[in-house]
């Protein structure tokens, strides 16, 4: 049988009209940056009461890094964790995502790392229940400017930790992932805890990566799949001929994990399909010639090529996740595969039940050794952010 491009199967025209042009990315400031992260230089330490001293911590590892599956337990009864940016920077929220848990979390700015409890800390939110902030936003900004944020923590039987969220003023595409002048020993700058593999999401806004297409809504809601805030979330409901996500790349990348967050109960599996449409453009078969840009790539085998036949209903996607209704947060790691576009397909088990896509995040070849986030020239100095998300 011939085989067929899969750019061929999901043709660029059939989205022509629910893509964005570049000057609608400037709608998406709604959307800030979460500064609670390795890319941006930020760290976390935890502070030990013999010692007097923050010290690195494990926890740093997976609360930093930006893939919403890799978390690591928060200490049990009342502890102090330091959050260190690089730079001086006006809060305005904070959030996190864990397991459920019952206690409390206080927050303090400071210009310096002083000790727990001393005068130079000014707090921002005093015993908050953690429920009230786990995967939601404090229920009322902050806006103060700080350096260091001390996280007193109150909790009885904690569970694991998968990231912070601490935003500031600038949205998060006024940044850009961009090559250091030179690779540095990550270990050196950061300590001993360091994701080098999920330290860079590349469907973030601050990639320049957009959702280009999702059934209903507006092009600004769709980017909540993709806004770093678990609060906020889009439902996509069953597809068959076409796509109900397709995410947009700005460039070619090397893809090798995808990982997300819905929300418990989602029963049915997750098809997530890497094109990239250069190689399709400049090789799709001439007449009487066959052509095979896909590689199926499964969770228990491994990679084989394959044709892609027909219809999209019967297009081989690079990598599958089933979802049995137990664990809301999904990650899966497959042999590279060049993409500037992801499609994504949601076909539930009864056939008819819509997923909540809350976190989407896919990961490539950016390592904190070679490459940051920074911001872009033109964002440099005040910047007065539409950020309300």
């Amino acid at each position: 049988m011939k085989t067929k491009l899969l750019a061929a199967i999901f043709p660029v025209a059939a989205f022509a009209t629910a893509s964005a042009a570049p000057r609608d990315l400037a709608q998406l400031e709604v959307y800030p940056k979460n500064l609670a992260r390795h890319h941006l230089g930020a760290n976390l330490f935890h502070y030990t009461p013999t010692g007097r001293a923050y010290l690195p911590t494990e926890a740093a590892a997976a609360w930093l890094d930006d893939d919403i599956s890799t978390g690591w337990p928060l200490l049990p009864g009342k502890q102090y964790y330091l959050l260190s940016l690089p730079r001086p920077e006006l809060l305005t929220n904070f959030c996190l995502s864990s397991r459920a848990a019952t206690g409390t979390i206080s927050l303090y700015a400071g210009a310096l790392p002083a000790a727990p409890g001393a005068s130079s800390w000014i707090p921002m939110a005093h015993a908050v229940p953690f429920e009230s902030i786990n995967e939601k936003k404090l229920g009322h900004g902050f806006h103060r400017e700080a350096k260091y944020v001390l996280l007193e923590t109150d909790v009885a039987d904690p569970g694991p930790i998968y990231s912070l969220y601490l935003y500031g003023e600038k949205p998060a595409v006024a940044f850009d992932i961009v090559t250091r002048d030179r690779p540095i020993d990550s270990h050196a700058v950061f300590g001993p805890f360091i994701n080098e593999q999920t330290s860079f999401n590349l469907a973030g806004l601050y990639a320049r990566t957009y959702v280009a297409h999702a059934d209903g809504n507006s092009f600004v809601q769709w980017q909540r799949i993709i806004d770093d805030n678990p609060e906020s979330a889009f439902t996509i409901g069953p597809s068959a001929e076409k796509p109900a996500v397709v995410v947009r790349f700005a460039s070619v990348q090397p893809v090798s994990r995808i990982s997300f967050l819905t929300t418990p109960g989602a029963d049915g599996k997750l098809e997530f399909y890497l094109v990239n449409r250069e190689i399709a453009a400049n090789t799709a078969p001439r007449s009487g010639e066959e052509g095979n840009q896909y590689i199926k790539i499964s969770a228990d085998a491994q990679p084989t090529a394959e044709s892609v036949p027909g219809p999209v209903s019967e297009a081989t996607p690079t990598v599958s996740i089933v979802l049995d209704g137990t664990n809301p947060r999904k990650s899966i790691d497959f042999p590279a595969t060049q993409a500037n576009e992801m499609l994504i397909r949601w076909t539930p088990a009864n056939s008819t039940d819509s997923i909540v896509l809350r976190e989407l995040d896919t990961f490539g070849a950016p390592t904190l050794a070679t490459h940051i986030v920074a911001l872009k020239p033109e964002a440099v100095g005040p910047h007065s952010s539409k950020s309300k998300r």
